[in-house]
């Protein structure tokens, strides 16, 4: 069942940034991530699903009811900002009961559901300490419950973990999955990181310049990117994109000198974009393999492997192997026909 619907909205500044008749749905208890680098637009949607922005056009739903102009739209969803936005002279019981006496609730239901709240966002500590006297993970928890304490229909998530350490982020990323599984809450959830989008969403957004260049599971739009900027985009060494140019007959690709034997899709002729992962790449030949002949530039030590820079004709890939490859050397390289990806090298698109 739909929980959030956005349609067609737009909301335009005067630097060129903002929303572009964007539309998406969420569905009812998804965790839904929207995913991209500083002004792709995503805050600014967020803001808009909070009624702190009204779109130019177009319209969002929340349970099937327009909140585009309400006095309270925030009735329907709850906001966990960047900065958790804790009142420091409050001590965690106030701040979480913070929203339910601004609904003039009694003294005991109050009580009652802060309890029940803190526990559900994994709060074990004394409610009566402030944010200043709390770790880093327990303030998180806190705005985790003050969120969930009025029974919102939707939370919305803009880059809470960022500010965290390493270990923290990944330990709360982990927390954060387990609360919304636990309380089968709707989370939209913004982040520039993809790997809190992966870790993280059932599904996501990645949105470029205002826009959605994709929608899918995590595991299906990095294995089938839309276009050229979410192929990029993706991967903590992005894939390889390496311009071809078609051979007569369209019996192979050439990048450069060096030749590939890849048939391309369609009746393509010309050039088009040919991509692989790092991680697709391998020492082994394997029974359909596709070879490629290179040269070893530098190796990378990372701890657990080694990223190792290549040239391909007039190209230059990365790969990621257990053990380094000797610079200057010449190589070959295996790939499953499979895992090669074809694009557009004009409009950027995936080629089928």
């Amino acid at each position: 069942m739909i929980e959030l619907a956005i349609n067609n909205v737009t909301r335009a500044f005067g630097d060129d940034r903002g929303v572009r008749d964007l539309s998406l749905t969420v569905e009812r208890g998804e965790f839904f991530v929207l995913l991209g680098p500083s002004g792709a637009g995503k805050s600014t949607l967020l803001r808009m699903i909070a009624g702190l922005e009204r779109p130019d056009s177009g319209n969002i739903e929340i349970g099937g009811r327009s909140i585009v102009g309400l006095r309270r739209p925030d009735n329907a969803v709850a906001m966990v900002f960047q900065s958790l936005a804790l009142y420091p002279h409050m001590s965690a019981f106030d701040n979480i009961a913070f929203p339910l006496r601004m609904m003039r609730l009694g003294r005991q239901q109050i009580e009652q559901r802060v309890r029940e709240t803190a526990a559900l966002a994994g709060l074990e500590i004394d409610l009566g300490r402030r944010p200043g006297q709390l770790s880093g993970g327990e303030r998180q928890r806190v705005a985790l419950a003050r969120a969930l304490v009025r029974e919102p229909r939707v939370i919305l998530m803009d880059e809470p973990l960022s500010q965290l350490d390493t270990q923290l982020r990944n330990a709360l990323r982990l927390e954060l999955k387990e609360f919304q599984r636990r309380t089968g809450r709707t989370i939209v959830y913004v982040t520039h990181d993809h790997v809190s989008a992966f870790i993280l969403g059932d599904r996501m957004a990645v949105m470029q310049n205002g826009e959605v260049a994709q929608i899918g599971a995590p595991t299906e739009i990095y294995r089938y990117p839309a276009n050229l900027f979410v192929a990029r985009f993706l991967g903590d060494t992005p894939m390889n994109l390496v311009k071809c140019r078609i051979s007569e007959g369209r019996r192979g690709l050439w990048v450069g000198e060096a030749r590939i034997e890849l048939t391309p899709p369609g009746s393509l002729t010309g050039d088009l974009m040919l991509g692989i992962r790092p991680e697709d790449l391998s020492l082994n030949a394997t029974l359909g393999a596709v070879e490629l002949p290179i040269v070893v530039e530098t190796a990378e030590f990372l701890g657990a492997r080694y990223l190792v820079r290549l040239r391909l004709g007039e190209a230059t890939l990365s790969a990621e192997f257990p053990t380094p490859l000797k610079p200057g050397e010449p190589a070959r390289l295996y790939a499953p026909s499979d895992c090669f990806h074809f694009f557009d090298p004009e409009s950027g698109r995936r080629i089928a």
